[in-house]
């Protein structure tokens, strides 16, 4: 597995609403697509609204990203060779919605790009992904 390095491609969300949106940004520029988020929340037309799985997908496209969207559950991780960075939608706390962008995974963890758990603590349990 590639190791991703977490601080060359996070960007910090704006506000509550941006979650999706940095997740996106972030792959972009993993990717080579230099952007900002405030030109990818321009395109996906996101104004104090949360963002959508189809909004990412659709918006995505518009820079010429192929994109899959899929429902998964926590077996997703069981692949093997499953390719890394992906967006993953989910629930914290059993009600905020929130997108992160998994960066790795082993057998009992997920590691995501999020800078607010830097130092190891991006590395979540399975279980805890919900």
């Amino acid at each position: 597995m590639m190791k991703i390095m977490r601080n060359k491609i996070y960007i910090s969300q704006i506000d509550e609403t941006d979650c999706g949106i940095a997740a996106l940004t972030m792959l972009f520029k993993h990717f080579g697509t230099r952007v900002s988020l405030a030109k990818v929340r321009n395109t996906a037309k996101i104004d104090q609204m949360e963002t959508t799985a189809l909004g990412l997908v659709k918006t995505a496209e518009k820079f010429n990203f192929e994109t899959k969207a899929i429902k998964a559950d926590m077996s997703l991780f069981e692949i093997k060779d499953l390719p890394f960075l992906f967006i993953t939608h989910v629930i914290k706390e059993g009600e905020f919605e929130h997108y992160y962008v998994v960066i790795g995974a082993t057998e009992k963890h997920v590691e995501n790009a999020s800078l607010k758990h830097a130092f190891g603590k991006g590395v979540k349990k399975l279980g805890q992904m919900t």
